[in-house]
């Protein structure tokens, strides 16, 4: 067993309790034998065949999805019911277009179309390969708070590694320390590990940015282990609306803000490893290999620049 499906274990039995994905929602739960290319399928029986597979809720760290394995890889199964609590459907009381625990068919087909154009533009993300309806007929009846039926889903997403960087705090420094080193570094160097994360990362948000897009919420829940950048229903790419209409007014601000969350994301990792690196030193290993020749980079490496005097400015006065 890998490192990887033993750290997958052990973070599952932590949150025992949590487990069980909610019966109504299994029953939509199927294995997929043969996924064909991205594409729009609208129930499950057109692309999916055999049993249903084992499908779990690894932690509390992810909302409404739950993992699958098969057919070797990971997926994470957006839509499968709220894992925080023992509610699995609630309204917001607040949002006009949420409700906990269930993905609706426009959302689903937003990230779907986000992700192929993710994949044209090689940023490291996790594929949305499919979404099907559910099948529960009392999960139908659903609507959001303005009125709007939600026609609820599942978002089948593959990932190289199912695990969020907020998960980590459910092992040790030592088997963070072996996972990363498992995912990033042939010879096991923590260094090495954590530097092939951190250029990953930002490689990623610098590709999503020469192409015009931003992540509004790019965050250490939905940022795997492997640097893959998951959740994608805040993600803008042009020509596709965020779900509240918006595109790209404030572009530049917007994408600095992601810089600063990467940034910060990097950092926290650091710190989970015992690496106790600060901007000036994540600054470093960005720059070493990294091209900011475009107008776009320059003015974030401007930016960087900045943030790493104010880095400097706190530790001195710590």
């Amino acid at each position: 067993m890998s490192i990887l499906h033993e750290t997958v274990n052990k973070i599952k039995d932590k949150c025992i309790s949590y487990h069980q994905v909610p019966a109504r929602f299994e029953q939509s739960i199927v294995e997929i034998s043969q996924l064909p290319p991205p594409c729009f399928r609208t129930t499950a029986n057109s692309f999916i065949e055999g049993a249903r597979c084992d499908a779990y809720n690894l932690s509390l760290n992810h909302g409404r999805s739950c993992i699958a394995y098969f057919k070797g890889g990971f997926y994470s199964l957006k839509g499968t019911g709220w894992n925080i609590g023992s509610i699995a459907v609630h309204t917001s009381p607040k949002d006009p277009r949420l409700v906990f625990g269930l993905m609706g068919s426009i959302e689903a087909e937003r990230e779907y179309s986000v992700s192929i154009q993710l994949q044209n533009a090689g940023i490291l993300h996790g594929q949305v390969v499919a979404f099907c309806s559910i099948e529960d007929q009392s999960l139908k009846t659903y609507c959001f708070k303005d009125g709007t039926p939600v026609r609820p889903a599942i978002l089948y997403t593959k990932v190289i590694c199912p695990l969020r960087i907020k998960d980590l705090a459910w092992i040790n420094e030592p088997e963070r320390c072996d996972l990363l080193c498992h995912l990033f570094s042939s010879n096991f160097s923590l260094e090495s590990a954590y530097k092939g994360f951190v250029r990953q990362l930002m490689n990623s948000v610098l590709l999503l940015h020469d192409h015009g897009g931003v992540n509004d919420s790019l965050h250490y829940d939905n940022v795997t282990v492997a640097s893959e950048i998951v959740d994608l229903e805040w993600l803008y790419y042009p020509g596709i609306a965020l779900p509240d209409g918006s595109t790209n007014v404030n572009l530049i601000e917007r994408q600095q803000k992601e810089i600063l969350y990467v940034m910060e994301i990097c950092q926290g990792l650091g710190h989970m490893i015992g690496l106790r690196h600060n901007f000036e030193a994540i600054f470093c290993l960005l720059t070493e290999d990294i091209d900011f020749e475009t107008q776009v980079r320059r003015s974030h490496l401007q930016y960087l620049h900045q943030l790493c005097k104010n880095s400097l400015i706190t530790d001195k006065c710590k």
